[in-house]
């Protein structure tokens, strides 16, 4: 039994009791922490009891992230039923054949630098200072296109940001578009940003970098959590120092203004994007995860 983990939820691990079959949790996200930092939470006691619970019953547990595994550990699971894998990306949707033209066409790009951001809009996603760095980035090179696609909490703060400082025609905000669309519009992007902030255990395996690489999209991210891994510096997209305000400003008009650096950095994202992280590489992993248990004892 193959369960994701959700809060205070525990009984994936009864049923694979009842059913006397190995049971494997994966854990994207210390839920109890984020719960209670961004949303809210009551019956923390109750939370973390379930939590804990369903840690130590897991005949192992999948983990997205170092951080993650050291939240895990912190539960007292031992170390060896505990495994780091990256999230993935469908390779056979996501690659660098993707044609983006006809979002470029639909939406007025045509011939423009196009910056890319694909998301949630959540608090920890850094958008005030995406939009901080593109107000920069625009004095330099004033056709270039913040392109955000996605909706959630912050995204009427970042159009009125975007109005209140003449950019209303620079900042396209798409809203929420269907996920089998999300290559299309990755490919009309020249790159992408993952702009998040400074902070302490970083625990995210960020989708929209590995989707974005894929499509052949180097990224522009910070050096932060898992993100250097899954970043080569200078090959797949450029690093900065988390919070540098200007750094983050001269890694977008380095890709802007290097069109061959840039095309290059995409060619070589999107040939490591399909080695390393496609969804069924790490399908495997985890049935052999699975093959393992099953082959002892129970």
């Amino acid at each position: 039994l193959y369960e994701r983990y959700a809060l205070f939820h525990r009984s994936g691990g009864d049923l694979a009791s009842a059913l006397r079959v190995p049971y494997v949790l994966e854990v994207n996200a210390p839920l109890v922490y984020e719960q209670e930092r961004f949303r809210g939470l009551r019956l923390k006691a109750m939370a973390e009891e379930a939590e804990i619970a369903a840690f130590q019953r897991a005949d192992h547990i999948v983990a997205v992230s170092e951080a993650v595994r050291e939240h895990v550990l912190s539960r007292k699971v031992p170390a060896n039923r505990v495994t780091v894998l990256p999230n993935g990306v469908d390779i056979s949707r996501f690659h660098s054949q993707v044609d983006g033209q006809g979002i470029r066409t639909r939406l007025g790009l045509d011939g423009r630098p196009v910056i890319g951001f694909v998301g949630s809009l959540k608090p920890w996603h850094g958008l005030d200072f995406l939009l901080d760095a593109f107000m920069l980035v625009s004095r330099q090179s004033p056709e270039a296109v913040l392109l955000v696609v996605g909706e959630g909490p912050g995204s009427a703060a970042l159009q009125s940001r975007a109005t209140e400082n003449g950019l209303g025609g620079k900042v396209i905000m798409t809203g929420r578009v269907p996920h089998e669309d999300i290559p299309s519009y990755l490919a009309a992007m020249d790159l992408t940003v993952a702009p998040y902030l400074p902070q302490d255990g970083f625990y995210f395996s960020p989708l929209k970098v590995v989707e974005s690489l894929a499509v052949g999209r180097p990224v522009v991210a910070p050096r932060i959590g898992q993100l250097p891994s899954l970043i080569e510096d200078g090959v797949t997209g450029l690093l900065f120092p988390p919070g540098d305000l200007a750094a983050c400003v001269g890694c977008i008009l380095t890709m802007l203004n290097g069109p061959s650096q840039r095309q290059a950095m995409g060619q070589r994202a999107g040939e490591a994007a399909g080695g390393i992280f496609g969804w069924d590489r790490t399908a495997r992993q985890v049935t052999d995860i699975i093959a393992a248990l099953r082959s002892g004892p129970m």
